[in-house]
């Protein structure tokens, strides 16, 4: 069953992977949860019909995607995937895709300085179970 209930709200993930398939330039796209149970999030992988898989790209995806579901639907993440790692047997293998981490926040990895910074940065790690060394100051927390 590719049933989810997230945040209170029932997802299809076939439905969010049909609607990133129709975005302009995705090749192809598999949408999964991540986390535990009861704080999961969907995390989408994309794969570009074209070698242009930049954040500028990832964003553009994004902003289209948002047009066609709901906003409790969209991924939390978008992670663009050069090859599909496959099973011997030619199927997705899910167990081998990355793994989220805070560098797919942001754009470019800025440290933190001010003590403010490093506060909100260590409270943000504790909070969605990150490496603080990964999560830039320029991060979009509701990302």
């Amino acid at each position: 069953d590719d049933q989810l209930k997230i945040r209170g709200f029932r997802i299809e993930l076939g439905e969010v992977e049909h609607h990133l398939n129709q975005c302009e330039g995705v090749d192809s796209a598999v949408v999964m949860a991540a986390g535990e149970v009861g704080e999961q999030q969907l995390v989408g992988y994309i794969k570009a019909d074209v070698d242009k898989a930049d954040y500028d790209w990832v964003s553009q995806v994004r902003a289209q995607l948002s047009t066609r579901i709901p906003s409790h639907m969209l991924p939390s993440v978008l992670i663009p995937i050069t090859d599909w790692p496959l099973t011997p047997n030619g199927k997705l293998q899910r167990s081998a895709l990355p793994s989220i981490d805070g560098r797919q926040l942001s754009r470019e990895y800025i440290a933190p300085e001010t003590d403010t910074e490093k506060a909100l940065v260590a409270i943000w790690a504790t909070l969605l179970k990150l490496q603080p060394e990964h999560i830039s100051v320029t991060a979009n927390f509701f990302e």
